[in-house]
């Protein structure tokens, strides 16, 4: 069916709809495995190690310094795939070309100046997910204070690279089995195989189902989640973000409901 839809010229893009966990989990093998055997511009992706943050450090990070643009429009041009499934992938792609000792927050301390080139790369491919996560997230984002903004995003993306590195060794285990010809994937999952952690999360928490939501203030009124929003968050990586989050204060103060996913809307 997929191969059909490729070659049909009025078929622009492959989109699924409410797609349950299951299917999720075999979109993302498949596609993932079909990319890397018939586009070799897909299989050899890798960051940039070489690219320099801003010297002003209110400037924000070009994303095409990292990954070429224009290759990467065309292999989405090429799959036809709906842009965040797209978008996914490519990351998915790019951790797999990191190696695992590498992907280690407690290696980046130096951000683009480590003088390991992998270490460098895991720096600036965390920031290429949280711009991506960011964007997806700016109206509930916008409601946050800055320094619960970064954690938010911190914890978000620690689940969903947890989740890639399952579905990379997934991936991995179907090629083996198939003997499908793929790139070779650096990566080697975490031991989180077992748990069916998905892409939405919630200070930090992996999916258990849809719409989970930790509240901190058991008492907060159950009308605070149809707040609005006091401002759009903007769609770049800052100075602020950039930065490992700090502790939280041991001020007590009562929080917003607010769910930070990676969700189709």
């Amino acid at each position: 069916m997929i191969s059909s839809f490729l070659t049909t010229p009025s078929i622009r893009e492959i989109t699924v709809e409410d797609p349950n966990e299951a299917f999720d989990d075999l979109r993302d093998h498949n596609d993932l495995l079909r990319l890397r055997s018939t586009d070799t511009s897909f299989a050899l992706l890798a960051i940039n190690a070489a690219a320099a943050l801003p010297p002003a450090r209110s400037t924000p990070l070009p994303t095409s310094s990292l990954v070429d643009p224009t290759t990467i429009s065309a292999i989405r041009a090429r799959s036809k795939l709906a842009p965040r499934q797209f978008d996914r992938l490519v990351e998915m792609q790019l951790l797999s070309a990191i190696p695992p000792a590498n992907r280690r927050t407690s290696r980046i301390t130096r951000k683009d100046k480590s003088k390991n080139e992998h270490d460098r790369a895991y720096y600036f491919w965390r920031l290429l997910a949280k711009q991506r996560l960011y964007k997806h997230n700016a109206e509930v984002l916008g409601q946050l204070e800055l320094e619960e903004r970064v954690d938010k995003l911190e914890e978000t993306l620690a689940g969903v690279e947890r989740d890639y590195e399952r579905i990379l060794e997934g991936a991995e285990r179907r090629a083996t089995r198939g003997g499908v010809a793929v790139a070779v994937n650096n990566g080697e999952a975490s031991d989180v195989a077992h748990s069916h952690a998905k892409r939405e999360l919630v200070l930090g928490q992996s999916r258990g189902s849809k719409r989970k939501v930790v509240d901190e203030d058991d008492d907060e009124d159950e009308q605070r989640r149809e707040t609005d929003a006091k401002g759009k968050g903007k769609a770049v990586i800052s100075s602020a973000e950039r930065s490992t989050p700090r502790s939280t204060s041991s001020k007590k103060t009562a929080r917003k409901k607010v769910t930070v996913n990676d969700e189709d809307e």
